[in-house]
C-alpha cells in the first residue's frame, strides 16, 4: 500500500479549501430587509419562507383649526409579517393605542385601542422575470378595538407595484376598502406613488404622494406628500423617521414619526 506523501496531502487539502470557498461563494447572500413602513405605499416583496418580520413606530398628526390644534397619536403601529413561501407571507397589523384631541377648549383627549387587521399577501411578479414586482394584499380588520372601532369586520384588498430603476425604485399602491361609518357600509380608495432613491452607504430615501378617498360618495379627496429616511443596520435591522404635509384644507396640516423593523428565522 503507499503511504500519502507530504506533496499528495497538501494537494488534498488545498483541493478541500478550494472545495469549501466555492461552496461559500455560492451561498447568496441575505438580502438587506424591505419595510412596508414608513411610507403609505406597501411593499410587493415578501418577506420570505420561514421569515418573521417586525415593524412598528410611533406616529403623530397635527391640524389646526379655528378651535385650536387637532392632534392624533398612535403606537406602537405594529405589522407582524409572517413568511409562508417565497411568494406568500401571512400580516397581523395593528395601529395599537390612538390618543387624540380636537383642540376645542374644555374638550378631554379620548384615547382608545384600535382594531386588528388580518390579511395575506401574495407576490405573482418578480423584478428578475419581469421587471417588475407586483402582489396583492386581501384581508379585514376585526371590531377588537375600543371607542376607536368600526365595530365590524371591514374588508380590504390592495395592489402593489415596484419598478428598479437602476439604484432607485418607483412603485405604488391602490386601496379598496369597505369600512362601516355610523353603521352603514361605505366605499374608500386610495392611491399613491412613490419614489426610493439610495443616498450614502446604508441610508436610502423616500418621496411620495397620496390621495385618500375614505368614503367616494361624499367626502372630498384628501391629498398627502410624505418624505423620509431610512438607515439599515446589517441586513436585518432598520430605523426611519419621516414627515408628511397636507396639500389641501381636509388633509392634516403635518404628521410625523419614527420606527423600525427586524427580521428573524422562525
Amino acid at each position: 500500500m503507499m503511504r500519502p506523501t507530504p506533496d499528495t496531502c497538501s494537494c488534498l487539502v488545498a483541493a478541500a479549501l478550494l472545495a469549501l470557498a466555492a461552496s461559500a461563494t455560492a451561498q447568496p447572500a441575505t438580502p438587506v430587509i424591505v419595510t412596508d413602513r414608513p411610507s403609505f405605499t406597501n411593499s410587493p416583496k415578501v418577506v420570505g419562507a420561514r421569515m418573521v418580520q417586525i415593524e412598528a413606530g410611533v406616529a403623530t398628526a397635527r391640524d389646526g383649526t379655528d378651535a385650536g390644534t387637532a392632534t392624533r397619536t398612535s403606537a406602537p403601529n405594529t405589522l407582524v409579517r409572517l413568511g409562508m413561501s417565497s411568494r406568500v407571507e401571512f400580516r397581523l397589523e395593528m395601529e395599537g393605542w390612538i390618543r387624540a384631541s380636537s383642540g376645542r377648549p374644555g374638550r378631554e383627549p379620548e384615547s382608545s385601542a384600535s382594531d386588528l387587521a388580518l390579511a395575506a399577501e401574495y407576490q405573482f411578479a418578480r423584478a428578475e422575470g419581469l421587471g417588475v414586482d407586483l402582489a396583492v394584499i386581501a384581508g379585514a380588520t376585526l371590531p377588537t378595538g375600543g371607542s376607536a372601532s368600526t365595530g365590524n369586520a371591514d374588508p380590504f384588498a390592495r395592489f402593489v407595484w415596484n419598478r428598479p430603476l437602476g439604484a432607485a425604485s418607483l412603485g405604488g399602491t391602490v386601496n379598496w376598502s369597505a369600512p362601516s361609518a355610523d353603521s352603514e357600509r361605505v366605499r374608500a380608495l386610495d392611491g399613491s406613488l412613490v419614489l426610493g432613491t439610495p443616498l450614502r452607504g446604508a441610508w436610502s430615501a423616500f418621496w411620495e404622494g397620496v390621495v385618500r378617498h375614505q368614503n367616494v360618495e361624499t367626502d372630498a379627496a384628501t391629498w398627502l406628500a410624505n418624505a423620509g429616511v431610512l438607515r439599515t443596520f446589517g441586513s436585518n435591522l432598520q430605523l426611519d423617521a419621516w414627515v408628511g404635509r397636507g396639500l389641501n384644507d381636509v388633509a392634516p396640516d403635518w404628521r410625523f414619526g419614527v420606527g423600525v423593523g427586524y427580521r428573524l428565522r422562525r
